[in-house]
């Protein structure tokens, strides 16, 4: 049943099932002698504190490689003698033999909750790949098919297709499926992964110094990584008894489902896009929105459009809204919890722009203002005898952009300490400075808004109440041509990386990362738009982001070498949280203070936000 697998293997491969001490003892003194190696964990599951590992890859070139088991079918230990082990471990942690992984993050935290790390960790193609095209799937077995010749990688598959073949039941899921396939494939699987790894780092490491992006791969990549792959490990204690309440008590979802049933007299699926596209455009009349190809649609894009066309609108968003984050938080919190604690997973590959995402749970999307949203962050708590401090970068895309655009106006308030949504306010609504009171807020959201290329649709809805009776959009458009017309320097920067992108199809931050849109110049209309946006978004977001985690790695450098037990736990956009112990609440200035340190050529003076709290809030 394994030749199908066995036949895509090429020919010059020299895989090498390490299944007796005799075999060992070869590849120890192979391994010894290896100035570079490519390793890799084969695994029962993804949860690196609970799944065990099933064997070990190791690989010194292209063509041969090492497959060590570690558990046999039953899940028992494969090697009784304990100086095996004892080598493995000691040789993984040599420091002067130097190993290259993909995602390696993941295969330091699996070996780490046993007690072993790999030293001499150098070189990680996961996120090489993902800086040399950050458009590309990133997983090893797309690397491997894009990268190498096509008889290699025409053995990439993945492990579920492989255990479909063979007829196991979940396989790829359970520890019981995983044990069940056979060693000989495993060997095969493990070891086309780890020359794959040790392939595509030859391939990797030239391009990245070609494209100037090695600076930022050594300095911010993969220093980035060690600090958060420690933060996951630490994770974060959860107040279980004021979750628990939060998933007993009724949800603000329900309360709105009743209201709209109120208006509609009669029950529908308000997760149903059909029954809500029934409700708007059949039953109320409501103007129809549409797609390209003429279908209805009710997303929240379509349901802004129709926001004063009838009040039903804005509770379906509202319901929309507190749905997700009730089943994503409120149920989806309680799931994720191991003893009392949550621990997340930080992607450096997780957005375009290079800004931080997580996953399992995505922490970037509860949200900061809405009550249900103050109510989940309250229940991040700090361990016994600690704080937590979340210290907050103030406005550091603006600042970003003050730098970039050189605006005399922008640059101003930022020397002097002027309010700047303010300013910003007063020419949006033209009324004198003196005057702006409520419409702060309003400023506040247009001086954002320029940056993620908020169209009027968006600022229509953003700004709601603000408007005059009468035409809301052409509002929204005239608010837009003041702020342009008031910050020359932005409305030129904004023209020149549009400008620059139809030529080069990329923007490039202060720190070399580059951001890519490849059919910048056959892209027209919705879609040109649409990519011109993000362009500009990706240029200053990145740039913030990039910013925030060279911070995150020198206060943790810091608290390190000068002893502090204060830990950074959280990092969410612009705010970075640490776990401080009530003896050390000095190192809150020290931390500010190493956060504001300029970097790159960012020479508009930075500013962070800190208070301790006995939960996470702003």
């Amino acid at each position: 049943m394994q030749d199908w697998y066995q036949e895509l293997i090429p020919a010059d491969k020299n895989f090498v099932l390490v299944d007796t001490p005799k075999k060992f003892s070869t590849m120890a003194r192979y391994l010894d002698d290896a100035k570079l190696a490519a390793f890799d964990c084969e695994t029962t599951g993804l949860n690196t504190r609970h799944d065990r590992i099933i064997g070990m890859g190791f690989a010194t070139s292209f063509t041969n490689a090492f497959y060590v088991p570690t558990l046999n079918g039953m899940g028992d230990p494969y090697w009784e003698n304990s100086a095996i082990m004892g080598w493995m471990n000691k040789w993984l942690r040599n420091e002067n033999i130097k190993k290259v992984l993909h995602n390696g993050k993941y295969d330091r935290k699996m070996l780490r909750s046993r007690g072993i790390d790999i030293g001499g960790f150098t070189f990680d193609t996961l996120l090489a790949d993902f800086l040399l095209d950050e458009n590309l799937p990133h997983k090893l077995e797309f690397c491997g098919k894009r990268e190498l010749p096509e008889n290699h990688s025409n053995a990439h598959i993945r492990i579920s297709e492989i255990v479909h073949k063979l007829g196991i039941n979940n396989a790829a899921k359970t520890a019981k499926g995983m044990l069940r396939v056979p060693i000989e494939l495993m060997k095969n699987y493990g070891c086309l992964d780890v020359t794959t790894c040790w392939k595509l780092a030859q391939l990797y490491e030239p391009r990245l110094e070609q494209e100037n992006l090695d600076r930022l791969f050594y300095m911010l990549i993969m220093p980035l990584q060690e600090v958060l792959m420690e933060m996951e490990e630490r994770g974060v204690k959860i107040d279980v008894d004021k979750l628990r309440k939060l998933r007993d008590d009724e949800p603000i979802f329900l309360q709105l489902e009743k209201q709209i049933f109120e208006i509609t007299e009669k029950r529908l699926n308000l997760n149903s896009p059909e029954q809500i596209s029934e409700l708007l455009y059949d039953k109320l009349k409501l103007p129809i929105q549409s797609d390209k190809d003429g279908k209805r649609t009710t997303d929240d894009k379509s349901l802004i459009k129709l926001l004063d066309a009838h009040p039903v609108v804005d509770l379906i968003r509202q319901y929309r809204s507190s749905f997700k984050i009730y089943t994503s938080y409120v149920l989806g919190l309680s799931d994720l919890l191991d003893n009392g604690r949550l621990y997340t997973n930080y992607l450096v590959h997780g957005a375009r722009t290079g800004r931080l995402a997580s996953a399992d749970p995505n922490l970037q999307n509860i949200p900061v203002k809405t009550d249900q949203g103050k109510k989940i962050r309250a229940c991040f708590i700090p361990d016994d005898g600690c704080s937590l401090g979340p210290f907050d970068y103030s406005q550091i895309e603006l600042r970003v952009l003050a730098c970039y655009s050189r605006d005399p106006i922008l640059l101003d308030a930022y020397f002097t300490g002027k309010d700047i949504h303010q300013k910003t306010a007063s020419v949006a609504f033209q009324i004198p400075l003196e005057s702006v009171g409520i419409e702060r807020q309003a400023g506040k959201t247009l001086n954002f808004g320029i940056i993620y290329g908020m169209a009027e649709h968006g600022l229509v809805s953003a700004l709601k109440g603000h408007w005059k009776p009468g035409n809301e959009y052409l509002q929204a458009k005239e608010f837009i041509q003041r702020y342009f017309d008031e910050y020359k320097g932005v409305d030129a920067l904004v023209k020149k990386v549009h400008s620059d992108l139809e030529v080069t199809h990329e923007v490039i931050n202060m720190f070399g990362r580059k951001r890519r849109f490849p059919n910048i110049q056959t892209a027209t209309g919705g879609l040109k738009r649409y990519l011109l946006r993000q362009s500009f978004n990706a240029y200053i977001q990145g740039t913030a982001s990039d910013i925030t985690s060279l911070g995150l790695i020198r206060v943790n450098n810091m608290l390190k070498k000068e002893g502090y037990a204060t830990r950074p736990i959280l990092d969410v956009h612009d705010e970075i949280i640490f776990n401080i112990p009530e003896n050390e609440k000095e190192v809150c200035e020290k931390i500010a203070k190493i956060m504001i340190e300029p970097v790159g050529t960012m020479d508009v003076p930075l500013e962070v936000d800190y208070k301790l709290h006995d939960c996470w809030r702003k």
